[in-house]
C-alpha cells in the first residue's frame, strides 16, 4: 500500500476546502498532487464527492453557510430566508424581492459567497421583481432541516437551532422579510398563527410587551398579523430587535429611526396638543 501524502490535519483542511466548493481537481493542482490522491483523502474522511451536475455548476456557493447558527449574520439571514426564501425540489434556493431591495440581496449573496447573478423578474401579479437562485444539494437540505419548507409548519424550530442570545437577530431577519414598520410608531409581523404566538411570547419576556396582544387574521387570506402600535410598544420592540445589530433592511430601519423617543412628547394631529 502506498504511503499517505498528507497528515490527518492536512487532509482535514483539504476536506474543508472541498466542502466549501473547491473542486477535487483544483485541490490537486493547489497541493501539487494527483486527482486520485485527493479523492482518496476525501473518502477516508467519509466525504461524499459531488455529483456530475454539482461538479459542473457554473456558480459557486458556500454549501455549509448554515451548518451551525452561531453568530448574528447566520441568525439574521436564517430569519430572513424563513420569511422570504424558497427551496425547490431540485435543491435550488430562490428568493424574490422588490427591486428597491437590490442592495440587500447583494448582502445575502456576499454572505453565501455566491456568484449567481441577480436577475430581473416579474411577480405572479405582474409587478417587477428581482430574483436570486442558487443550487446546492447540501445547502438546500440544511435549509429544509431549519424549517424552510412549504407551509413553514415547524414554526418553533428556530428557537432550538438559534442560541437564545441570537433570537433578536433571527426575529429582525424575519421582520425584514415579513414585517411592517410605519412612519408613526408601529411595528408588526405577519405569518402563521403559531409562529406569531412564539414571537409574542419572546417579546413579552425580552421587551416586557403584552403577552395577550391580539393576533389578527387577514380578511381574505390565511395570513395573521401581530402589530405593536404606539411609541412605547413599537419602540420597545424595535430596541430589542436592533440590539447589538449590524445587519438590517435599510428602508425599514429608516422609518424606525425617525420615531420619537419613548420619553419625547408627541403632538396629536387632530387636537394639536402634545401628549
Amino acid at each position: 500500500m502506498p504511503s499517505r501524502l498528507f497528515t490527518d490535519d492536512e487532509e482535514y483542511e483539504i476536506g474543508e476546502e472541498y466542502l466549501s466548493g473547491t473542486s477535487a481537481r483544483a485541490l490537486a493542482r493547489k497541493y501539487g498532487t494527483g486527482h486520485r490522491v485527493i479523492c482518496e483523502g476525501l473518502a477516508r474522511q467519509g466525504i461524499e464527492q459531488r455529483s456530475p451536475s454539482e461538479r459542473n455548476r457554473l456558480y459557486q456557493v458556500n454549501h455549509n453557510a448554515f451548518d451551525k447558527i452561531d453568530c448574528e449574520e447566520k441568525a439574521y439571514w436564517y430569519g430572513f430566508l424563513f420569511a422570504d426564501g424558497c427551496v425547490s425540489r431540485n435543491k435550488t434556493l430562490s428568493i424574490e424581492l422588490s427591486p428597491r431591495d437590490r442592495n440587500h440581496l447583494y448582502k445575502l449573496k456576499e454572505f453565501l459567497m455566491c456568484e449567481s447573478p441577480i436577475k430581473n423578474s416579474e411577480s405572479s401579479m405582474g409587478y417587477p421583481t428581482i430574483r436570486f437562485n442558487t443550487t446546492s444539494r447540501r445547502l438546500a437540505a440544511r435549509l429544509m432541516e431549519l424549517g424552510i419548507t412549504k407551509g413553514r409548519r415547524n414554526s418553533d424550530i428556530w428557537t432550538y437551532e438559534c442560541p437564545e442570545r441570537l433570537w433578536n437577530h433571527w426575529m429582525r431577519g424575519y421582520f425584514d422579510g415579513d414585517g411592517t414598520s410605519g412612519k408613526r410608531p408601529s411595528l408588526g409581523f405577519m405569518g402563521r398563527y403559531d409562529l406569531l404566538q412564539i414571537i409574542r411570547r419572546v417579546l413579552y419576556v425580552e421587551a416586557d410587551r403584552n403577552p395577550h396582544l391580539k393576533i389578527m387574521k387577514h380578511t381574505t387570506s390565511r395570513i395573521y398579523y401581530l402589530i405593536y402600535s404606539g411609541r412605547y410598544n413599537a419602540r420597545a420592540v424595535a430596541e430589542y430587535l436592533y440590539r447589538d445589530a449590524t445587519i438590517w433592511l435599510e428602508r425599514k430601519r429608516e422609518r424606525i429611526d425617525v420615531w420619537p423617543d419613548r420619553k419625547e412628547r408627541m403632538r396629536n394631529s387632530v387636537t394639536g396638543r402634545y401628549e
